[in-house]
């Protein structure tokens, strides 16, 4: 049994019985039964549900983003803001499915040459919470576009979102079989893995789960893509635009109650520029509206689960203990999963805050001196999702950005997922990209075609 709780109200809204192992299995078994027959259905086809897909999103926007604010607290604008760009990223592999897909010809000796792109088979999905139907928009599109199944199992505190993901699939013309969710335990999901049904896993979450899904696909061998998350650095040269800066890292940080991946999770700011940065910090911290998720004016909300926000509680109290200047913003009702939005100045390695991902609205602030100091810094993490250079020399912020171990590296900008370009990691923050022509490419097998006469 899980339950949907509102973490504004911390009021029980619905249960939901989970299913076993064993019904699981079953529920998979019939995707692999059915995956030959979705992909002898022609590319266009596949791809026209998808702008069916996108149009239902759009159309039921306000539904859907109420949803995920009722059920992981993030603000109402920011659910709007995901419904929007998962229409987009439909619209997107709809429009671009036959040109990613189409054979590519190879000229060589042989009569003719060239490379198919077949789908895997069955494709396996374990999602988190915090986005949930951009996390499972963003690789079910291309995965069944490309002609594979999927089975999905969503994040246990997110059900009332999961069972509207899959009436959103099953409206827009896909068949249960093509794409179902399925409500179960880890230990289920990772049983799941062990067997020979499923022919890719895809997985975004933390570090220790994404760690046990790798070992289990890999004594399989089965393609694995994985993001798991990050502690991006927001880095403030001497020559940036301190009040654009300063806005923008608070922005970054406080989207979603600070429950994204992709964020400005800590500051580094060069050590003239820290007083200016500091005030204008300080200002836009406390123009923060936090509160009831539902309401269009609210920046920050609840935090989903109630052990993250005492997780992260814990994190400043360390924080603090060991010097760290807290700079807190406006104060949280009494009720709701909350976390005061907080700043830490003064901040070290051997904080928590610093050391490993916070996943919520709050941030470390390392000073450095120097430009050198600042990508040692940044590079110091065990992650390297994204990072953001802020410096009004493009080219400086251009040259750094080749330095810096990241993913993805924004200049002068929030760092954030686009359909038009890859996401992903390096080091700790997973294997593989999504989105753009990758999002094909993770999930196709580069078939090699030669006729020889």
């Amino acid at each position: 049994m899980i339950a949907s709780v509102n973490p504004f109200t911390e009021q029980t809204v619905e249960k939901f019985d989970t299913i076993s192992t064993e019904e699981a299995i079953e529920e998979v078994k019939a995707s692999d039964r059915t995956q030959t027959k979705w992909f002898d259905v022609p590319v266009t086809q596949r791809a026209k549900k998808l702008v069916t897909l996108s149009e239902n999103l759009q159309n039921n926007m306000e539904k859907y983003a109420r949803l995920i604010s009722e059920e992981n607290g993030k603000p109402i604008k920011d659910s709007r803001s995901e419904i929007k760009k998962c229409a987009w990223c439909c619209s997107y592999y709809a429009e671009n499915a036959e040109r990613f897909l189409k054979a590519t010809m190879v000229k060589t000796e042989h009569k003719k040459s060239y490379i198919r792109y077949d789908p895997l088979g069955v494709v396996f999905g374990i999602l988190p919470s915090n986005d949930p139907f951009w996390m499972a928009i963003r690789f079910a599109a291309p995965a069944l576009t490309a002609g594979n199944t999927v089975v999905i199992k969503h994040a246990s505190n997110v059900p009332r979102s999961a069972r509207e993901i899959q009436k959103l699939f099953i409206n827009s013309g896909f068949q249960r079989d093509n794409c179902k969710i399925i409500l179960a335990n880890s230990e289920t999901a990772m049983e799941i893995i062990e067997t020979d049904l499923v022919d890719a896993v895809h997985m975004t979450g933390g570090l220790d789960a994404g760690s046990e899904v790798a070992q289990l696909a890999g004594k399989r061998i089965i393609k694995t893509v994985l993001e798991l998350g990050g502690s991006d650095p927001f880095i403030v040269l001497d020559d940036a635009d301190i009040q654009k800066a300063a806005e923008v890292a608070v922005k970054a940080r406080m989207e979603a109650s600070g429950q994204n991946c992709i964020a400005a999770k800590r500051v580094i700011v060069t050590k003239s520029v820290l007083a200016e940065f500091k005030e204008a910090l300080k200002k836009n911290l406390n123009h923060l509206k936090v509160g009831n998720p539902l309401e269009d004016d609210t920046d920050v909300g609840p935090l989903a689960k109630p052990e993250s926000a005492e997780e992260i509680r814990q994190r400043l109290k360390d924080a603090e203990s060991k010097g760290g200047e807290i700079v807190y913003g406006p104060q949280p009702p009494d009720n709701g999963y909350f976390v005061r939005p907080a700043f830490v100045f003064s901040s070290r390695e051997d904080m928590g805050i610093v050391s490993e991902e916070v996943f919520g609205p709050v941030a470390p602030v390392i000073v450095v001196n120097d430009e050198e100091e600042a990508i040692q810094v940044a590079n110091s993490s065990k992650y390297g999702l994204g990072a953001s250079v802020w410096t009004k020399d493009i080219k400086r912020g251009e040259r750094i950005s080749a330095i810096l171990e990241a993913g993805m590296v924004f200049i002068n900008g929030a760092t954030r997922s686009d359909p038009r370009l890859p996401m992903g990691g390096v080091k700790k923050s997973g294997i593989g990209r999504e989105l753009a022509g990758f999002g094909f490419d993770e999930y196709t097998n580069k078939k090699t075609v030669i006729v020889t006469q």
